[in-house]
This record gives structure tokens, C-alpha cells and sequence, in this order.
């Protein structure tokens, strides 16, 4: 009986550590991505005012949701020294940021996914849908219109 068990135990185990690999295996493209373009995003983080630690960053190389062909998306939020923490979207292509802008509040930037998957259904880009979202939002929400 305790054959059986210890038996059972081993195949768990072995299911954990495969889901731990593959999701590690998973990140690891993203991460790669990430680590080849943070020279770039830091660069623009700081321009922006951001403190680099608090830097929370997604990455998307789906060109269906691309403004730029072949370009690479970062989305995400970062804390600013002077004030309110800061939603943002770049496309870098070659090295180089070629569309960016920051989203107040950050929060906007926080549904990436859910509006990623949204922009893929309606045939417009990431971008695009973050405008909406941020334009609504300064409906309700008038005073973060005007923050910077």
C-alpha cells in the first residue's frame, strides 16, 4: 500500500516540475525579448521620469496587433518620481522606438490581455484599443485627462 502511495507521490512530483520547466521554457521568449530591446525601454523609462525598479512590462510580437510592420510591443506600467505611476505602450523596430505613449491612469495599460485578445476579434491593434480604453475612461473619469 505505501508502494502505491510513494508511486503516487513520484508522478506528482514529476507532473510539477514539467509544469514548472514549461512555464519557465514559456517565459524564457518573452524574457529574450525583453532582455535584447531593456537598453531601449529603460532609456525611454527614464526620459519619461520612471524609476526603472518598478518597471512591469509585457511583451507582444504578434503583428496582427502592431501599428508597424514588424515591430515588437512592450506594454506595461512603471512608478514616476514626481508624481503618478504611468501606463505606456512602445513598438520598437531595428532598435529603435517608433511609436510610444503613456496612459494615465496606469491602470488602463493593466488589461493588456483582455484587450489584446479584444483587438485580435475586432481586426485593430493593440494600440488602438488603448486609446479607446484610455478615452472612456477620461469620460468617466475627466480629472486624469489633464495628468502628465
Amino acid at each position: 500500500m505505501s508502494g502505491v502511495k510513494n508511486g503516487n507521490f513520484f508522478i506528482v512530483v514529476c507532473v510539477g516540475v514539467a509544469i514548472f520547466v514549461y512555464s519557465n521554457m514559456k517565459k524564457s521568449k518573452s524574457q529574450d525579448i525583453f532582455d535584447g530591446n531593456s537598453p531601449i525601454i529603460n532609456k525611454w523609462i527614464l526620459e519619461k521620469g520612471g524609476l526603472l525598479e518598478s518597471l512591469m512590462c509585457a511583451t507582444y510580437s504578434d503583428h496582427s496587433l502592431t501599428v508597424n510592420s514588424g515591430a515588437t510591443i512592450f506594454v506595461g506600467k512603471f512608478n514616476r518620481t514626481h508624481g503618478e505611476s504611468s501606463g505606456f505602450y512602445i513598438e520598437i523596430h531595428n532598435g529603435k522606438v517608433i511609436l510610444d505613449k503613456q496612459y494615465f491612469p496606469d491602470g488602463i495599460t493593466s488589461w493588456h490581455k483582455s484587450l489584446s485578445r479584444d483587438a485580435k476579434l475586432h481586426g485593430i491593434t493593440l494600440y488602438e484599443i488603448l486609446n479607446r480604453a484610455e478615452a472612456r475612461h477620461h469620460e468617466e473619469f475627466p480629472k486624469w485627462k489633464d495628468v502628465k
